[in-house]
């Protein structure tokens, strides 16, 4: 500790000190005695204590209070700007008296209004797609009504939705809940969200809604789409399904895991997604008038305009070069056509949900049934066989697929039906009496999220992409898997093996034909037929 007399010296000099001159006398007196820069500065006690001075703009303080208080309308308060702009509309303060963002969350802070925000950690990645985030979440305060047709909904605000459903309570007879799932790209911050009603999160539907995310929409303004090279996931139930998991090795997609109760790993999507659901609930309360429903439809359309206004005004977490503060949606357009030609976008697949595939090993007893979950299906060509048993993971048509476990052929098994007691078995039924067993029958305020329609003359850039790679179908039944198989297949239905050039112009028509069975089943009639003709000539 320095004593009283080099204190006093030392305030003498820095008040001796030219003000262009206080930083060298600092470093030269700390250096002198042994002490940091800071201890010098604390002993001289150059700075006065501040004098508050009156505001500028008073009409400042009172919008800020104005808004804050229509913000807190909601269960949860809306954001500020969101606030300011449901003011203006409401004409409850003039547009001149609407602080900056900055400026009005710094007044609410100094009055008590808002609490200091939340640092989260940083996460990088060098291009578009190369790795996204998705997370799902329930809404508290959107509870499912009746539905409206068309797989539509309507949704009625609430103060609170409860757990139990215990009575009055909002959640249904049905249980239906709404359901959010949402991506946000590592590399820009682009974020994209998807609804769906179910009774909670299921493996299926988050699979289908980011396909649904990721496919190509046509509309510049919303450019995000591709597969990703990594997708971040949670420990949920999306991770650990067989089919999902499948599907995203055959999509070349790898699925990164975090650790249990390691939550700051996926703060990049659920820090976006919790201001995405604060900001679009409490729009909608403060819409005009007493409306508190919605259809399912509608809340679809005002998502879709949240991130094309956010993705437009956010600024991008990458930089671009050439370009000063780009916005999410243009950084992610001007970096995805910068990616090399060895590394391009690849788009995703319009089937990919059809060609998800439940599995299982199941044995063909020796009447030809193969059971699996509680269901009879009938194969009368594989009896007393092991074979690898596969049905739709989304919707389940009636037969599964069977696949050989030994020579990998495929067949479709039907639902096992019994005869009715009385009916010959060997007569076939009519097409007039399967088309009547099959019965094909028809089903036939400040609204701040309304869609807006596209400035004039603006065109949008749209981003370069390859085309989407074929995906190969585990349910198709009616193709061989290579040329050893069809030539299997013909030598079974000919009867004897063809060599030499026959049997390479054999191989060079079932390539033709895409391996296809039907047409190897007719060339083996028409063989067999010719050797007939010529046995019997």
């Amino acid at each position: 500790m320095l004593s009283l007399a080099v204190q006093e010296i030392i305030r003498s000099e820095m008040r001796a000190a030219a003000r262009d001159r206080r930083k060298d006398t600092v470093d030269r007196l700390a250096k002198l005695y042994g002490c940091s820069r800071s201890t010098i500065y604390r002993i001289a006690q150059l700075g006065a204590a501040a004098r508050k001075r009156s505001p500028a703009k008073p009409e400042y303080r009172r919008a800020v209070r104005v808004a804050v208080d229509l913000a807190h309308r909601a269960p949860e308060p809306a954001p500020m700007d969101l606030a300011l702009q449901a003011a203006v509309d409401a004409d409850l303060i003039a547009a001149a008296a609407v602080p900056p963002l900055s400026t009005a969350n710094r007044i609410a802070r100094e009055d008590g209004l808002r609490p200091l925000p939340r640092r989260t950690q940083r996460l990088h990645a060098d291009y578009p797609m190369q790795a996204i985030q998705i997370d799902g979440t329930t809404s508290k305060f959107l509870a499912v009504g009746d539905p409206r047709g068309d797989n539509d909904y309507e949704l009625r605000l609430v103060s609170k939705i409860s757990a139990r459903g215990y009575k009055n309570k909002p959640l249904a007879a049905h249980r239906l809940r709404l359901q959010a799932y949402g991506i946000w790209d590592m590399c820009t911050g682009y974020t994209r969200g998807a609804l769906c009603v179910a009774r909670g999160e299921s493996a299926l539907d988050q699979m289908e809604a980011l396909c649904s995310m990721l496919a190509e929409t046509g509309d510049p303004r919303r450019p995000l789409h591709g597969v990703p090279d990594h997708i971040w996931s949670d420990n949920g139930a999306w991770c650990k399904s067989p089919p999902v998991r499948e599907l995203i090795e055959r999509l070349e997609s790898n699925l990164v895991r975090g650790a249990p109760y390691n939550s700051e790993r996926q703060g990049g999507v659920e820090r976006p997604w919790r201001t995405l659901w604060r900001r679009f609930e409490s729009s909608l309360y403060m819409r005009a008038g007493d409306s508190r429903t919605i259809l399912l439809s509608d809340l679809r359309k005002r998502l879709d305009e949240y991130e094309r206004r956010e993705n437009a005004l956010r600024r991008s977490r990458m930089p671009v070069v050439g370009i000063e503060r780009v916005s999410r949606a243009d950084a992610w357009v001007a970096l995805t056509n910068a990616r090399p030609a060895d590394n391009r976008l690849r788009r995703m697949p319009d089937n990919a949900m059809e060609t998800m595939a439940r599995e299982a090993r199941r044995k063909v007893d020796r009447n030809g049934i193969v059971r699996w979950d509680g269901a009879e299906y009938e194969s009368p060509d594989w009896h007393g066989c092991w074979v690898i048993a596969r049905r739709p993971a989304v919707a389940d048509a009636g037969g599964i697929v069977l696949e050989h476990e030994l020579t990998g052929e495929r067949c479709i098994a039907r639902p096992y039906a019994p005869r009715a007691y009385g009916e010959v078995r060997g007569v076939a039924k009519t097409s007039l009496e399967v088309l009547r067993a099959e019965a094909p029958a028809a089903d036939a305020g400040a609204d701040v999220y309304a869609e807006r329609a596209s400035s004039p003359g603006v065109t949008r850039m749209r981003a370069r992409s390859e085309a989407a790679a074929p995906l190969a179908d585990p349910l198709d039944a009616g193709h061989c898997r290579d040329l050893n198989e069809a030539l299997a297949l013909f030598v079974r239905l000919y009867g004897r093996p063809l060599y030499g050039g026959a049997r390479d112009q054999l191989a060079e028509e079932i390539i033709e034909n895409g391996f296809e069975r039907q047409a190897i089943a007719e060339m083996a009639a028409e063989l067999a037929a010719m050797d007939k003709q010529t046995l019997g000539g």
